[in-house]
């Protein structure tokens, strides 16, 4: 086989010819030749798992799949979208974030028309976290429990987005862009940002370019490598940021947060409900969790509070150890 699939990324395999051929239509020899490939490339072997789940999971029809890869895309957004006529301003889904380390999931995106608003709305469902991109070629990434919604229509000449919950934004130089959210307003010309927004909490990292935050009548100005939250009196302030989103690989840190803001964060990314006992919900948390693996995070909370906990099924009951 030739060795130029070592450099294609799972879109890439997604819209080969051959691979698709090797997926949806495998015959002994071609199993063969792609797993003497494997063996040969080891270091391939998890993003040709995330590109077969993503192809396997695909509701196609019963057809001759043979030579129909250039046609993957259009498939998948078909599948993805409502059975109405397409827009020519509706923005196309365009990849998969992997959601563990060792299996990839199609990601499932409600889109949907709301009466007379005409709203793009994208939810993202817990363990569900995805890259979208915008009609102006900008891109989010949305994270588990967070919602985005827009008018395709006037988006053009006007990028507004509306943003309940949490995501990273790459913007792509025009006019105005502006983030709404219950808790303040982003606004930016071209720049690369991330915006935490649930409940009272709100916090703005600014990665690239500048973004200025606006809530009632106050407002910051923010460049590379600060941010701005809302202290105890519901005010804007700045501070320093670590260089980089650690939510995109997988990874929540926290300092001094609150145990029930941790827990909510918990509750996102695994679907689940967590019973914490009044007296623990103020408990200070400095450290980290990660994503793709329940029980290990749930220890990595708690373990170094002392606290216990006993699950069932999807339902989480924490208490203080005897």
């Amino acid at each position: 086989m030739n060795d130029h699939y070592n450099t294609y990324s799972v879109d890439q395999l997604i819209g080969d010819e051959q691979f698709v051929d090797w997926v949806l239509n495998p015959t002994p020899e071609i199993e063969q030749r792609w797993q003497l490939w494997l063996n040969q490339h080891p270091e391939n072997r998890q993003k040709v798992s995330e590109a077969k789940s993503i192809l396997k999971n695909l509701t196609f029809k019963k057809m001759d799949t043979r030579g129909m890869a250039p046609r993957i895309w259009e498939r998948i957004e078909h599948d993805l979208q409502p059975a109405e006529p397409a827009s020519e301003s509706r923005p196309k889904i365009f990849r998969w974030i992997a959601l563990t380390a060792a299996a990839a999931a199609v990601l499932v995106l409600l889109i949907l028309n709301w009466g007379n608003s005409e709203l793009t709305s994208i939810e993202v469902s817990p363990g569900m976290a995805n890259l979208y991109q915008l009609p102006d070629n900008s891109e989010i990434h949305i994270n588990d429990g967070s919602k985005i919604s827009y008018d395709p229509a006037s988006f053009n000449e006007v990028r507004d987005i509306f943003l309940q919950g949490e995501a990273f934004f790459e913007v792509t130089k025009g006019s105005p862009f502006t983030v709404h959210t219950g808790n303040g307003d982003v606004q930016v010309l071209g720049t690369s940002f991330n915006i935490f927004s649930h409940g009272r909490d709100l916090e703005v990292i600014c990665k690239t370019g500048k973004v200025q935050v606006t809530r009632e009548a106050s407002s910051v100005i923010l460049t590379p490598g600060e941010k701005a939250m809302l202290n105890s009196e519901n005010q804007l302030v700045k501070n320093n940021s670590e260089p980089e989103i650690a939510w995109l690989t997988g990874t929540f840190k926290y300092e001094e947060a609150t145990l029930s803001q941790v827990a909510a964060e918990l509750q996102r990314q695994f679907g689940i409900q967590i019973h914490l006992p009044e007296s623990a919900e103020a408990i200070r948390y400095t450290g980290f969790f990660l994503d793709n693996d329940l029980d290990q995070a749930l220890n990595s909370v708690f373990w170094p509070l002392k606290l216990k906990y006993d699950r069932k099924d999807n339902e989480i009951f924490v208490s203080r150890e005897n």
